[in-house]
């Protein structure tokens, strides 16, 4: 007893894991759990399904398969521990990588409030140098953190700039080795040089 909607969800399920087992020349109907998360696996990879996604495959085929072939998936040990895994690395891996368009952003750090600069606020500007220093030196946090303004150096010709962090900074790869520290300076190129 499901909904007309949920019936076509399942019956579309179905289509693709009966087309998968007759490439392999097995009947759906006579599928061990063995087969069915071996298909469950093939399609999260060759589909890239989310978590739910792949719930919905389970339950979908669990559903068919219980009342037409007498399989019970709810309670098989081999596809529960199958998605238990998958719960739990889905659970570990947050997608933390956030995507964005470096050119919007150049783009709009060349408008108002950021220029023209000498109209531009001290926070605003403070804020398009921040980001584009990070982004020139290609620095971490702390690095950026560390680099003084009357370390600052300049090319005659401001052709570039280096920038060097204070002297008692040590940079996170520096802790971790021993020997000799190197000075850790970033000189940044004029986009005209």
């Amino acid at each position: 007893a499901q909904r007309t909607s949920t019936q076509g969800i399942y019956q579309s399920r179905w289509g693709i894991f009966a087309r998968w087992f007759d490439s392999r020349q097995v009947d759906p109907f006579s599928a061990s759990p063995a087969l069915v998360a071996d298909f469950l696996l093939s399609l999260r990879s060759e589909r890239k399904l989310s978590i739910s996604s792949f719930e919905g495959y389970w339950m979908a085929l669990a559903s068919t398969l219980k009342h037409s072939a007498g399989l019970d998936l709810g309670h098989d040990p081999v596809i529960k521990a199958l998605i238990k895994n998958l719960q739990e690395d889905a659970a570990r891996r947050p997608d933390v990588l956030l995507s964005w368009d470096l050119a919007l952003v150049l783009r709009w750090l060349s408008l108002p409030p950021f220029e023209p600069l000498h109209k531009a606020s001290d926070k605003h500007l403070t804020f398009k140098t921040v980001f584009l220093v990070a982004l020139a030196s290609g620095k971490r946090r702390g690095e950026l953190h560390a680099f003084e303004n009357c370390r600052l150096r300049r090319a005659a010709d401001w052709s570039s700039v280096t920038l060097r962090p204070g002297l008692a900074f040590l940079s996170k790869m520096q802790l971790a080795t021993k020997g000799p520290k190197a000075v850790l300076e970033c000189t940044i190129p004029s986009l005209s040089a």
